[in-house]
């Protein structure tokens, strides 16, 4: 009977001491060109997050960090992005995509169109929102939700172009 006391508590503690699972991070792409390959490949939608700096991909987020729900989602729906405004090679793109200093791009899944551009900061419930709303889409993409005015982009890199509105 004793020995029956000591393995509840014992598994009971066990229970409560378990080592948590992380959520998964997401591969971080910097050569944009392979990471618009690697979508095509595995037909998802690229994430493009414009920061400074190590980790700078994060600062997108108003609180600063990415939620478990935001890091399972970017890991298993889209190919990740991180174009780090302090580096000279990248802003060339970042003007391209109209990005001030922080913002998200989504492509549809072509990687040649931008669903999705917001320049600045998103709450964390609404980055996770937007997030899941353009991972599932599989639509062609018609226009771009953006939270800036209306523009084309004509750049003639491998940047996803604005779609015009129809």
């Amino acid at each position: 009977m004793h020995t029956s006391a000591i393995a509840i508590a014992l598994a009971g503690f066990l229970a409560t001491h378990a080592p948590m699972t992380s959520s998964p991070e997401p591969e971080w792409w910097r050569d944009y060109s392979a990471a618009q390959e690697k979508g095509r490949q595995e037909k998802k939608p690229l994430a493009v997050f414009v920061g400074s700096g190590s980790g700078g991909y994060e600062s997108v987020s108003r609180e600063g960090r990415f939620s478990d729900l935001v890091k399972t989602t970017l890991a298993h729906k889209y190919v990740c992005v991180y174009l780090d405004g302090s580096v000279n090679s990248t802003q060339e793109m970042i003007q391209a995509l109209y990005i001030d200093s922080t913002g998200l791009v989504i492509s549809d899944r072509s990687g040649r169109y931008q669903a999705f551009h917001h320049n600045g900061q998103l709450e964390q419930s609404d980055l996770a929102k937007r997030l899941a709303d353009y991972a599932s889409v599989d639509a062609p993409i018609r226009s771009t939700v953006t939270n800036t005015p209306s523009r084309a982009s004509y750049y003639q890199s491998e940047a996803p172009t604005f779609a015009r509105n129809c």
